[in-house]
C-alpha cells in the first residue's frame, strides 16, 4: 500500500515525461525541416550558379580565349532557373555576383516550422565558366 505522501507522484512523473516526449518530438520535426531547407538552399544555389555560368561573353572569349561571363545575361539565367523551379515564393531574391569567370549565388530558403519560429536557411555556391573539356577532380 502507498501512503498519503506518495499519492499523485505517478501523475507528476507522467506530466514530466509527456513534456519531455513533446519537446523531443518538436526538435526532431523542426530539426528535420531545417535540414531539408538547408539542403534545398544548397541545391538551388548550386544549380542556379551552374546554369548562369554558361552565359559566356562570346566577343571576349573569341578575342582573348578566356571564357569570361556576361554579368547581365548570367544573372538573368539565375533568375530564369529559380522561376522555372517555382522557388520565388519560398526563396528570398538571390544575391548574384559575377567576377570574371566565376558566378556566385547566395540565396535564402524560408520554410515554416511547426513548433519553433521560422529560421532561414542560407547557402552560397559558385560555378566557373570553363573552356573545353577539363579533367574531373578526384
Amino acid at each position: 500500500m502507498t501512503g498519503p505522501a506518495e499519492r499523485g507522484s505517478v501523475s507528476v512523473m507522467f506530466a514530466v515525461l509527456g513534456f519531455a516526449i513533446f519537446a523531443a518530438l518538436a526538435l526532431i520535426v523542426d530539426g528535420g525541416r531545417q535540414l531539408g531547407a538547408l539542403t534545398e538552399a544548397q541545391d538551388l544555389a548550386d544549380n542556379a550558379a551552374r546554369y548562369g555560368s554558361q552565359e559566356v561573353d562570346l566577343d571576349i572569349w573569341r578575342t582573348t580565349g578566356v571564357p569570361e561571363l556576361d554579368p547581365v545575361r548570367a544573372e538573368a539565367k539565375v533568375f530564369e532557373f529559380l522561376d522555372a523551379k517555382l522557388a520565388s515564393g519560398r526563396v528570398d531574391p538571390p544575391i548574384v555576383t559575377v567576377d570574371g569567370v566565376t558566378l556566385t549565388v547566395e540565396l535564402t530558403v524560408n520554410r515554416s516550422q511547426f513548433f519553433f519560429p521560422t529560421r532561414p536557411a542560407t547557402a552560397v555556391e559558385s560555378a566557373q565558366a570553363l573552356d573545353g573539356v577539363t579533367e574531373a577532380d578526384p
